[in-house]
């Protein structure tokens, strides 16, 4: 299945020195090409927390074309993400 990441997501990516193959690693552990079609899904992962010192984030929809990363970044549970994740 085609994986995208949206410009919002690849700029994550490099701000936070991410690893792209993390993130594909994430949604594989949660079998995101079986998830349901169009529903936006919101995934923390504490799998990286050693690599990055906080747990990651990842957000994602599954569309008939493949799925789209819409955003990732480090986790932190003391900042509020409400306006970020909508």
């Amino acid at each position: 299945m085609k994986i995208e990441f949206s410009r919002h997501a690849r700029q994550r990516l490099k701000l936070y020195g991410l690893s792209r193959n993390d993130i594909l690693e994430i949604l594989a552990i949660d079998k995101a090409d079986q998830q349901p079609l169009n529903v936006k899904r919101e995934l923390i992962s504490n799998d990286y927390v050693e690599k990055y010192g906080q747990p990651l984030l990842v957000v994602y929809i599954r569309e008939i074309g493949g799925i789209t990363v819409i955003t990732n970044f480090p986790y932190d549970q003391e900042t509020n993400y409400e306006d970020i994740l909508r």
